[in-house]
């Protein structure tokens, strides 16, 4: 009775932890791909981060999660920062999929691209219909991300 108390317990807590994680993702996370080029080859790399002016919820995060965490200074700023790429990434997402509310349709699209990347063979160019798959993914995150900054623009503005 007490061994299944336990696992219970941890269970609970682990999707506390997961459903805390995914707000802060909402509210303070980016969720990215980027296109990087070196000479003729180019490839898309993904990563997710939170950028945080206090350094409690990125040690939380870096704790209890792994990934890796970074401070920037600045004149007169200080940020700190916690990042995780690829596999642990979208490990991440996955579990923090359903959990997630503003960012939910960036981390599906997220997600996608991983899926379709993990299918393809390192080193080979993809078929054509591959490689527009992934461009309009790219391309969607980044309306996703753009349709979000307007949202809150308009937010400021509609307050002020």
């Amino acid at each position: 009775m007490t061994m299944y108390l336990l696992i219970n317990l941890s269970h609970f807590y682990m999707n506390e932890k997961l459903a805390y994680a995914a707000g802060i993702m909402d509210g303070e996370g980016t969720i990215v791909i980027v296109i990087r080029n070196r000479g003729k080859y180019s490839w898309y790399q993904d990563s997710i981060s939170v950028h945080m002016g206090t350094g409690e919820v990125v040690e939380y995060l870096y704790n209890n999660f792994g990934g890796h965490k970074y401070v920037r200074k600045e004149v007169g700023k200080t940020t700190y920062i916690w990042q995780m790429c690829g596999k642990q990434a979208r490990q991440f997402l996955k579990k923090t999929l359903p959990y997630l509310l503003t960012k939910k349709r960036q981390a599906e699209v997220f997600l996608e691209m991983a899926k379709i990347k993990e299918a393809s063979k390192r080193f080979q160019k993809d078929p054509e219909h591959i490689q527009n798959k992934k461009l309009e993914l790219y391309y969607e995150l980044r309306r996703l991300h753009q349709r979000s900054y307007l949202y809150r623009q308009k937010l400021t503005v509609s307050a002020a």
